[in-house]
């Protein structure tokens, strides 16, 4: 069973602005995938049951405190979750993934991605066909919200049918879905046949933007796109040869055009918005107006006055609540969780600190809630792993010192 860990903090002599709970029991998982936290305190998670194989995604689950944990979906609700297709006949080679990304909203819905791959025997040979969905569960009831698929000939003699090169085969992948609290879906979806590469933002089922690469070109990377209550998306691309690079854009609701939101040249490592709109980024910043060339590394706030640094750290990930406080993590160093507020910033944990008498060995940062609550997952020194969530006391101090061995 999941412990608090107060008492475990208390007998370190530590001074903390944070209480730390246990919501998985260690040693349980041998991996975990996505983690987010909505403003209810529920943790949603997906993870890997320990002894699994190359660690594959085993279920997706929920818990508010770790004392008692809701399995969402399994691999074996793949099965069920695809009997519409896998009925068929003619069907073989049936695999399902679930996928590693989740998320959930503050009326508790789930969002998870389920992969079927399957052959199919036709009279003219063969498809291979491959087909990811996007499920909801909202209360008891599972609900697809997206489909994508595509099938191909064998790549092999041997199979029947059409043979064809390996540079002719499409795959496909959803990627970075957000849903906000009336159930809209927004995804990145890309698809691949050799060199070529197509990118869309999809909302609703509708294609709200896309990009297309050829060889030699370049590729675009749409990054977080994220749907807030308001029916907005959000989200940064950066990389490539395409005319607009390393920013972060805006679409209202009901729109599809993408209004950028930094005016200066920068490089977006992360980013995240708010309810209210507000936008926080990590990266680097470069000033090159006339008689100057600065280049700023750290976490920037987006304005209507512009650009406001945060902090000095290039941070992998960055979270933004409604009260303005922002989470950091960067993955080098000591990839120290740091939490800020009303320009106090403070250490929440760092590699090399304990927890319930363990030593971290690492961290992964999951998500900031309203209330804020934080949650993130961690390796121990021994090989074992947890999720645990801080809570902000009333009482917050830039002052802290952590346990470290």
């Amino acid at each position: 069973m999941a412990q608090n860990l107060l008492s475990d903090w208390q007998s370190l002599g530590l001074q903390t602005s944070f209480r730390f709970s246990g919501l998985t029991s260690i040693g349980t998982f041998s991996d975990f995938g996505d983690i987010d936290i909505n403003n209810r305190g529920v943790t949603a998670y997906s993870a890997s049951a320990s002894g699994t194989a190359n660690n594959a995604i085993t279920g997706i689950y929920t818990t508010r405190n770790g004392r008692r944990t809701e399995t969402i979906a399994t691999l074996d609700s793949l099965n069920t979750l695809f009997q519409d297709v896998t009925s068929g006949s003619n069907i073989s080679n049936i695999s399902y993934t679930l996928g590693t990304e989740i998320d959930i909203n503050n009326q508790g819905d789930v969002v998870f991605e389920g992969r079927l791959t399957f052959t199919q025997t036709e009279s003219t040979g063969n498809q291979n066909i491959q087909i990811e969905r996007l499920f909801i569960k909202d209360g008891n009831q599972f609900r697809t919200l997206a489909e994508e698929r595509v099938s191909n000939r064998p790549t092999s003699p041997g199979s029947g049918g059409i043979v064809i090169p390996d540079s002719q085969t499409r795959t496909i992948d959803i990627q970075d879905f957000s849903i906000n609290d009336s159930d809209q879906l927004v995804y990145r979806f890309q698809e691949s046949q050799g060199q070529g590469i197509s990118l869309a933002l999809v909302r609703d089922g509708q294609r709200i933007l896309t990009e297309t690469s050829t060889a030699g070109s370049g590729t675009a990377t749409f990054q977080t796109p994220t749907i807030i209550n308001d029916g907005s998306v959000y989200y940064s691309k950066s990389g490539g040869n395409f005319q607009d690079e390393d920013n972060i854009f805006r679409i209202a609701s009901g729109n599809t055009t993408a209004t950028p939101l930094i005016s200066i040249d920068n490089d977006v490592s992360g980013f995240s918005v708010n309810e209210q709109g507000t936008v926080v980024f990590s990266g680097r910043t470069l000033d090159n107006s006339p008689g100057r060339f600065e280049i700023t590394t750290g976490t920037f706030q987006i304005g209507s006055n512009g650009l406001t640094q945060i902090n000095s750290t290039d941070a992998l990930f960055v979270d933004v609540n409604r009260r303005d406080s922002v989470v950091t993590q960067s993955l080098s160093g000591s990839q120290a969780i740091v939490f800020e507020r009303s320009n106090v910033e403070q250490t929440v944990i760092e590699s090399g600190g304990t927890l319930n008498g363990l030593q971290v060995a690492s961290l992964e940062f999951g998500a900031l809630n309203d209330r804020n609550q934080l949650v993130f997952s961690t390796t121990f020194a021994d090989g074992t792993t947890g999720i645990f969530r801080a809570d902000l006391r009333r009482s917050f101090s830039s002052s802290v010192t952590l346990s470290r061995d």
